[in-house]
């Protein structure tokens, strides 16, 4: 269910901007990988690449799962200690923003996500992306440090 914070923010025009300006440049990352794969594509045949593409995904899309057990492991451990898991949180988040640009296929997208998963990267776009959702991320802290606590007892 949308919140009215959402709906309102649709009447603002520097978040139309924004959200615009964002589309605009996935769209224009989209063309540019279009773009190489086509020339690819006459270089070395249609099907090598498509395969190598595919492929390319597939395991980075397998190290973004790993990377993200791996977070989610240490989020546990400062859970457990009773420190508040920002990093982590901000961690995962750049990691997901990576996996989606996985899931397109293209080598310019797998190149961005790849970046995406190197830890000052995942950061600065984890922070962006959880930046609006803090509450609920507190909240989310307390469910799991009380889930913690109960599976310790």
């Amino acid at each position: 269910m949308l919140e009215i914070r959402s709906l309102l923010s649709f009447c603002d025009s520097r978040h139309l901007i924004r959200v615009f300006s964002l589309l605009l440049s996935v769209s224009l990352l989209l063309l540019l990988d279009i773009l190489l794969i086509i020339e690819a594509s006459r270089l070395w045949g249609s099907y090598l690449v498509m395969a190598v593409i595919a492929g390319a995904g597939l395991l980075l899309l397998a190290l973004a799962m790993n990377t993200v057990s791996r977070l989610n492991n240490q989020l546990r451990r400062k859970i457990r200690k009773g420190t508040y898991p920002g990093r982590e949180f901000a961690g995962i988040g750049g990691v997901i923003v990576a996996a989606v640009l996985f899931l397109y296929p293209g080598a310019v997208t797998n190149l961005l996500g790849l970046l995406l998963l190197l830890p000052p990267f995942r950061q600065i776009i984890g922070r962006l992306v959880i930046r609006s959702q803090q509450q609920k991320l507190q909240e989310t802290y307390e469910y799991l440090k009380m889930q913690e606590f109960s599976h310790s007892m």
